[in-house]
C-alpha cells in the first residue's frame, strides 16, 4: 500500500509533530492561505504598525531609514504576509488609525505617512523577492485559485469586480448575505458626508486656507489604503471575496462611516452632539454584536455541530470492525444551497478532501478515553485508511475503512454490500432543520 503514516509513541512526540506541521504550514503560506492563520497575520500586522510608530519623526529621511525600527517593522510586516497574505493587509487599516491618532504638526503627519507607506511597500517588495526565490520549488504545490506566483493583467476588469463585490460586502458590514439596499444606503451616507465636508471647507477657506490640502491628503491616504487592504485578492488570477480576506477593507469602511456620522452630527447644536455620537456608537456596537452572534451561530456553528453529531451517530451505530468497511458520503450540492463561499452556510461534507479528517476525528472521539490513536495509514488513491488504537489495559484496536463519496445529484456508484451510506443533504431539504439554506 502506498501510504502516509503517522506514529506517536509518547505525548511529547505528538507535540513535536504538531510544531513541525505549524512550521511547514507557515512556510507554505508563501504560496497559499488558510483560515487558521488569520489571527496570527492580523496580530503581526498590528505589531508592524506599532513598530512604525517607534520610528522617530526625523527631518532627514536617511536618518529614519537608518533607525533600527525601520527594518524591524518591515520584517514584522513581512512575517505577517508570509503567514497569511490577506489577513496581513489589516496593516493598512491600523496604519490609517495610527495616522488619525497623531496630534502633531502637518509636517509630522507627512513624515509618518511616508514611514507608513514606505514600510508597507518595503515588506511587499521583500515578499515579492521571497516568492521569486522559492518559485521553482513551490510552483508544483500551487492549487487552483491560490497561485501567488502569477498575477492578473486585466487590472481595470479586476477593479470593476472589486467595487461590485468586495466593496459591497464591506459596506454591508455584518450581513453575511450582502444586500444591495444596505450598500446603497452606506454609499449615500458617505457621499452626503463628503458633500457636507466640501461645503464646510469652502465656507471656511478664508480663515483656514490649509484645511483643503490636508483634506485631500487624507482622501489620498484613504483611497490608497482601501486598494492596498485588498491587494492579494486584487492581483491574484482568480476572483474570490472571502470574508476572511476583508478584515482590513471592512475596518477602513467602518472608519469612514464614523467620519460620515461625525459630519452629520456637526450640523447639530453642541447640546445634542455628544449624546447623538454616543447613541450612534452604541447602536453600531449592539448591532454588530447581535448580528455577528446570529450569523456565526446560524450559518456556521449550529450547522457544523448538527452535521458532526449526525455523522458521529451514524458511525457509532455501525459495525466498523469489518475489514475494508466502506463509508460512503452523499456530498451536498453547493449550487443547491445558499452559502457564502466555504465560510458560511456550507457543510464540511461538501468536499471530498474533508471527509478523512471528519471520520478520523470521530473515530478518535468514539474510542476516547479507553484508546488513543497510535498509527494512521492512508492510501489516497483508493481512499483506504487503516487506524491503529492502543489502550493501557485493553490492548490494540484496529479499523480498515474505505471512505468514498458522490455528489448529491449523481447516481450512486457501485458500493460494497454492507456499505454505510451517510446522507447529510437531509438538512437542506424543505422539511430539514436548515431548510432556510435551500435555494
Amino acid at each position: 500500500m502506498t501510504s502516509t503514516e503517522m506514529t506517536f509513541s509518547t505525548p511529547a512526540e505528538e507535540i513535536t509533530f504538531l510544531k513541525t506541521q505549524i512550521q511547514l504550514l507557515t512556510e507554505t503560506f508563501i504560496m497559499d492561505g488558510g483560515m487558521t492563520f488569520d489571527e496570527f497575520g492580523v496580530v503581526l500586522a498590528v505589531f508592524a504598525i506599532w513598530a512604525v510608530s517607534k520610528i522617530p519623526a526625523a527631518a532627514v529621511l536617511k536618518d529614519r531609514l537608518r533607525n533600527k525600527w525601520t527594518p524591524i517593522s518591515i520584517l514584522i510586516f513581512f512575517g505577517a504576509i508570509a503567514t497569511h497574505q490577506a489577513a496581513a493587509m489589516f496593516y493598512w487599516a491600523m496604519g490609517v488609525l495610527y495616522l488619525l491618532s497623531l496630534n502633531g504638526s502637518w509636517t509630522e503627519l507627512k513624515r509618518k505617512t511616508i514611514d507608513y507607506f514606505g514600510v508597507g511597500f518595503g515588506a511587499l517588495g521583500l515578499y515579492g523577492c521571497a516568492l521569486q526565490a522559492v518559485k521553482k520549488y513551490g510552483i508544483q504545490y500551487v492549487e487552483e485559485g491560490y497561485n501567488a506566483f502569477e498575477t492578473r493583467k486585466d487590472y481595470f476588469r479586476q477593479l470593476d469586480w472589486f467595487f461590485r463585490e468586495p466593496v459591497r460586502d464591506a459596506l454591508n458590514f455584518w450581513n453575511i448575505f450582502p444586500s444591495e439596499f444596505a450598500a446603497i444606503v452606506m454609499k449615500l451616507l458617505l457621499v452626503s458626508a463628503v458633500i457636507i465636508a466640501l461645503i464646510r471647507l469652502w465656507g471656511n477657506r478664508p480663515a483656514n486656507p490649509g484645511n483643503a490640502p490636508r483634506m485631500f491628503f487624507w482622501a489620498g491616504i484613504f483611497a490608497a489604503s482601501v486598494l492596498l487592504s485588498y491587494l492579494p485578492n486584487l492581483v491574484m488570477t482568480g476572483q474570490v471575496a472571502f470574508y476572511r480576506c476583508s478584515a482590513g477593507l471592512t475596518t477602513l469602511f467602518l472608519f469612514a462611516v464614523f467620519w460620515a456620522a461625525q459630519q452629520w452630527v456637526a450640523l447639530l447644536s453642541e447640546k445634542y452632539k455628544i449624546r447623538l455620537c454616543m447613541l450612534i456608537a452604541a447602536a453600531i456596537l449592539l448591532m454588530g454584536v447581535v448580528q455577528t452572534n446570529q450569523n456565526i451561530n446560524r450559518y456556521r456553528v449550529q450547522l457544523s455541530r448538527e452535521e458532526y453529531l449526525f455523522v458521529k451517530n451514524k458511525l457509532h451505530a455501525a459495525d466498523l470492525t469489518a475489514y475494508g468497511q466502506q463509508i460512503h458520503f452523499i456530498r451536498p450540492d453547493i449550487d443547491g444551497s445558499i452559502h457564502r463561499w466555504d465560510e458560511f452556510g456550507m457543510m464540511t461534507t461538501t468536499w471530498q478532501h474533508n471527509l478523512p479528517g471528519l471520520v478520523s476525528g470521530i473515530l478518535i472521539e468514539i474510542n476516547d478515553p479507553q484508546y488513543r490513536i497510535k498509527q494512521i495509514l492512508a492510501d489516497l488513491n483508493t481512499g483506504t485508511f487503516q487506524y491503529l488504537f492502543t489502550g493501557s489495559q485493553t490492548g490494540l484496536k484496529a479499523y480498515t475503512l474505505q471512505i468514498t463519496s458522490s455528489p448529491e445529484n449523481a447516481p450512486l456508484p457501485p458500493l460494497n454490500k454492507n456499505a454505510i451510506i451517510i446522507d447529510p443533504t437531509i438538512f437542506f431539504r424543505q422539511t430539514g432543520k436548515f431548510s432556510y439554506l435551500a435555494r
